[in-house]
C-alpha cells in the first residue's frame, strides 16, 4: 500500500517553493471542485501511513490518492460520516482517523475496515467520552489530541480530558473534584504535552495541572502574581516540553512562563514577553517550538519572538 504515496509525493512537488539565486518561484497547484473536492471551504488536512491525504471541508470528508478524490457524505450508516461540517482531523498512531466536528461531534474512521464509529457523552457510563464539545476560547483548540511516549491517546474537550483505551474502545475520563487538590483544575482542556519522565502537563483557562498516568494523581500549579516560584497568569493557552528539561508555558494575558526543574518541589519561574511591544495587544502566547537545543521560536498576538537559552529575547 505504500505505492500509493509516490504519485501524491509528485504530485505536492508542485506545491514546493523553488529558489533561483536572490528570486524565488513560486509554484502552485489549486485543487478545487473541478478536481472533485466536496466543497471549497477546507478546514483540516492529515496524511495517514498509506499514504492517502484528507480533508475536511464544509461538506464532507474527502480522500485524494494522488489521482482522484474519494468523497465520503453525511449517511444514515456506519459507511459514512454522522455530520458534513468539519472542524479537525487527526490521524494516531494505529492510522485511525479522528474526526471533529463543527459545534459538536467526535467521530472514528476505520481505513481496514471502512467504517465510523461515533463517540458520545453518556451520563449512565463512566466508560463513555466525556463530552464531544471542545473549547473555543482559543481558535486553535477544535479537538485537542496527544500521543504520549506509551502510544496512549488523550482528547481534551470542554468538559474533561479523556484518555483512549484502544483495546475496549471506550475512555478513561478525567475531571476537576469539587474540593480534590489531586484532581485537575479546571474540565476545559486547552493543551498537553509530555515530558522526559512522562508526566502529562495538561492547560486549562485555570490553572497548569501534572498528570501521572499511571497513578491518576495530579499535581496542580497556581498563579501568583508577582512571584518568581509560581506562574503569572492562570490561562494556560500552549505547553511545550524543551529537549533541557525545562518547561515552557504560554498563557493567554501573562506571556512566556519558563519553569526549571517542573518536577522539583520548588521549581524556578521566569517571566518573558510580558510586555508587548505593541501596548495595545495583550501578551497572548499562540505556540511554542524548539528549532535547536535552546532556542525557541514564540507566536504571540503581536509577532514572533526567537528565544535563547542564557540570552533571552
Amino acid at each position: 500500500m505504500r505505492g500509493r504515496l509516490y504519485p501524491i509525493l509528485l504530485f505536492f512537488l508542485a506545491l514546493t517553493v523553488c529558489f533561483h539565486g536572490q528570486s524565488q518561484d513560486l509554484r502552485f497547484h489549486h485543487i478545487g471542485l473541478e478536481d472533485g473536492l466536496s466543497h471549497s471551504l477546507v478546514t483540516s488536512i492529515a496524511e495517514d501511513s498509506l499514504g492517502f491525504i484528507w480533508f475536511g471541508t464544509q461538506d464532507g470528508l474527502n480522500r485524494f490518492d494522488g489521482y482522484e478524490f474519494k468523497v465520503f457524505y453525511k449517511g444514515d450508516s456506519n459507511r459514512h460520516p454522522s455530520d458534513s461540517w468539519i472542524n479537525r482531523l487527526y490521524v494516531d498512531r494505529e492510522n485511525q482517523l479522528w474526526i471533529v466536528y463543527s459545534g459538536s461531534g467526535l467521530e472514528r474512521y476505520d481505513p481496514v475496515a471502512e467504517t465510523f464509529h461515533v463517540y458520545e457523552p453518556d451520563t449512565g457510563n463512566a466508560s463513555a467520552i466525556s463530552s464531544d464539545a471542545y473549547s473555543t476560547r482559543i481558535p486553535y483548540a477544535q479537538g485537542v489530541f496527544f500521543e504520549d511516549s506509551r502510544s496512549r491517546l488523550w482528547i481534551g474537550t470542554e468538559d474533561g480530558l479523556n484518555c483512549y483505551r484502544r483495546e475496549t474502545d471506550d475512555f478513561r475520563v478525567y475531571r476537576a473534584g469539587p474540593g480534590d487538590p489531586a484532581s485537575l483544575s479546571h474540565n476545559e482542556i486547552l493543551c498537553i504535552a509530555e515530558d522526559q519522565e512522562a508526566y502529562l502537563w495538561v492547560g486549562t483557562p485555570e490553572g497548569l495541572n501534572r498528570l501521572d498516568p499511571e497513578t491518576g494523581r495530579v499535581k496542580r500549579f497556581h498563579a501568583v502574581a508577582g512571584s518568581q516560584n509560581h506562574l503569572n497568569n492562570a490561562f494556560i493557552s500552549n505547553i511545550h516540553c524543551a529537549s533541557d528539561g525545562s518547561l515552557w508555558v504560554g498563557t493567554r494575558d501573562g506571556g512566556l512562563n519558563i519553569m526549571e526543574n517542573p518536577n522539583s518541589e520548588n521549581p524556578r519561574v521566569s517571566h518573558l514577553i510580558t510586555r508587548p511591544l505593541n501596548p495595545n495587544r495583550l501578551p497572548r502566547i499562540h505556540e511554542i517550538i524548539e528549532i535547536s537545543q535552546g532556542t525557541m521560536l514564540v507566536a504571540t498576538l503581536h509577532g514572533v519572538y526567537k528565544v535563547t537559552a542564557g540570552h533571552g529575547v
